[in-house]
């Protein structure tokens, strides 16, 4: 019995039918390449993050949940107090895990989710975490790194609001400056013009991402159908009202999203206001398939399904179509074809963030094949192939049928024939 796919439920369905017959394929195919994501998922990789950055740094760290912050006339808030002395400094505590900026709109959003995995962290991490320290515990326990967390990164608005809080502060300027203090921005997912953004920013953050946000550009490649794909979302953009700011009109709404940046990802809690609107914004005319940008319990698990490591996507992708052939044909042990993806990308790229946009694995899943690799002698520290990881691929290349011989479980790939290893020396 063939399992149920995400584009054949009914609320999919009804969304495609309000399309015309020659867009429903070009509609179909933006819906199919969305990336949703499991709250385990970003629980799992945050902590991954923030174990690096606490493994490659020393001292106590502060971490905070990115939210939206108060402005005033377009002005954010300072996120500390500060003395009303002719030389300001910071005091008090530090700024609440989630407080919605307006009280009539108590919504939570994203950092609740990030808050209780800062909550996670701080008690298996007592003596190196603090949770949102304010200017006072910064003091007193000597924190030196501060690192808002996030799940998501898509114009960098944000994020850039949220380091403008802590610019705005004296004291903070003053210890960034003399090296005391260092930033740190760590998120599940983001796009490249959103870490552009954030990493140009004053304070200097380091990022860390767990794997790069798919957008309408990155998806697409072809032009032509990249630009149907575009075209797809202003035909159909629930709302056509527009503002004039002085010289010519324009959307008030982008149908590309927030910032015109046309994500394709979404969270179990929850979908960014960067993806296309035609996805999310409801008219009168318009019944959107994440309706209030929240995700229909009952179809998480097939979205979740639909959003798994395609190894034969991803070998296609990466042109290894014989390779791909060769999984099919033989009997491998579970983990193997994940393996395999990461080695056939990594022959071709050098850096993790480019092996998971090809791929869909994440930093911490690439850690964790580059380490089983290693051990494997199939790879080395620089991701570079050794002799031997060559000639794994090559023999997968030309192999078109069953296995020589049966592998054992333990066995992490393949048989490979003595007269295709490298002479000794060589």
């Amino acid at each position: 019995m063939q399992r149920k796919s995400f584009i054949s439920t009914e609320l999919a369905k009804g969304w495609l039918s309000q399309f015309s017959c020659q867009d429903q394929t070009q509609a179909e195919s933006l819906l199919n390449s969305i990336r949703h994501i499991s709250v385990e998922k970003v629980t799992r990789e945050l902590k991954f993050l923030i174990g690096e950055i606490l493994q490659n740094q020393k001292g106590v760290v502060g971490l905070y949940a990115e939210r939206e912050i108060r402005k005033t006339r377009g002005s954010v808030h300072k996120i500390f107090k500060e003395t009303q002395t002719k030389v300001k400094r910071a005091i008090g505590s530090g700024p609440k895990a989630i407080d919605p900026i307006f009280r009539y709109k108590q919504d939570v959003g994203s950092e609740g989710v990030v808050a209780n995995i800062i909550t996670q962290i701080c008690k298996t991490k007592r003596s190196r975490v603090i949770t949102h320290p304010g200017p006072d515990k910064i003091r007193k326990q000597k924190v030196r790194h501060l690192i808002i967390v996030t799940d998501f990164i898509g114009s960098g608005t944000r994020i850039c609001d949220y380091l403008d809080a802590f610019w705005k502060v004296k004291s903070i300027r003053s210890w960034n400056s003399l090296k005391a203090v260092k930033f740190h921005v760590v998120a599940y997912s983001a796009t490249q013009i959103g870490s552009e953004t954030v990493r140009r920013h004053k304070a200097k953050p380091e990022i860390y991402i767990g794997e790069p946000c798919p957008t309408i550009w990155t998806v697409f490649s072809d032009i032509k159908e990249r630009k149907s794909i575009i075209d797809l979302c202003n035909k159909y953009a629930p709302n056509k009202e527009t503002i004039n700011d002085g010289f010519f009109s324009r959307p008030k709404y982008d149908p590309l999203g927030y910032r015109g940046i046309g994500a394709l990802m979404s969270f179990s809690y929850g979908v960014p206001n960067n993806v296309p609107e035609i996805l999310f914004r409801a008219s009168p005319k318009w019944q959107p398939i994440f309706k209030s940008r929240v995700i229909d319990y009952s179809i998480t698990p097939l979205l979740e399904r639909n959003s798994q490591l395609d190894i034969e996507k991803a070998l296609i992708k990466l042109r290894e179509n014989n390779i791909q052939t060769f999984i099919k044909k033989n009997d491998l042990p579970d983990h193997s074809p994940r393996l395999i993806v990461f080695l056939a990308a990594a022959n071709r790229y050098r850096f993790w963030n480019e092996i998971s946009e090809q791929t869909g694995l994440t930093v911490s899943e690439i850690h964790e094949l580059h380490q089983e690799a290693i051990s494997n002698k199939f790879i080395n520290e620089k991701y570079i192939l050794t002799d031997f990881g060559k000639q794994q691929l090559d023999f997968m290349r030309t192999q078109h049928g069953a296995l020589a011989k049966q592998l054992d479980n333990n066995v992490p790939i393949y048989y490979v024939p003595k007269q295709l290893r490298a002479l000794n020396g060589v």
